[in-house]
């Protein structure tokens, strides 16, 4: 279901965006140039991935909460969620900080080669350009929680009880 309703969701935005850009471009020349089509559609999408991302990982969620009405159980029982103590989330918060910017450091220490930073550099301005508050929620939120609901929640959950826990 999570990789179907990813592909979906990614198909079904890629081709409004090609729609709208198809429709532009005819508006504006009377005809679709190609090349001109498929610049204006890359811009798009890579300006667009963390929205695709966060609607396909919105989308997720309700499969799942429809499944488990269907199955009539609760989706809080199912994912195994438990209150935390609001008090216990600060040092979590700044320890993932901490963590990150030591691997961050440690990673610039590995001697990689130039061309391979440049290449790296040049993708990485081109997915982080102006999506801002998209790709915080995307990576921070979204992405975070929906990995938990699939993984932790439900094949984890089926798997350990199939077999030893420490195979699961």
């Amino acid at each position: 279901a999570y990789l179907g309703s990813q592909v979906i969701v990614s198909f079904g935005i890629s081709f409004l965006i090609g729609l709208v850009i198809s429709f532009k471009l005819i508006a504006e020349n009377g005809n679709v140039n190609m090349v001109q089509y498929m610049l204006e559609y890359n811009q798009a999408l890579s300006q667009g991935i963390y929205y695709i991302l966060i609607v396909s990982g919105i989308v997720n969620i309700f499969i799942y909460w429809i499944v488990m009405l269907i199955r009539k159980k609760k989706l809080t029982k199912e994912l195994s969620l438990k209150k935390m103590n609001p008090v216990a989330i600060v040092p979590i918060f700044f320890g993932g900080i901490s963590l990150n910017f030591l691997l961050s450091f440690l990673i610039t220490m590995i001697p990689f080669p130039e061309s391979l930073w440049a290449s790296y550099e040049a993708s990485s301005s081109e997915l982080l350009g102006g999506a801002g508050i998209a790709m915080w929620i995307a990576t921070v939120i979204a992405a975070p929680v929906v990995e938990e609901i699939v993984f932790r929640g439900f094949v984890y959950s089926r798997l350990k009880t199939g077999m030893p826990m420490w195979l699961a």
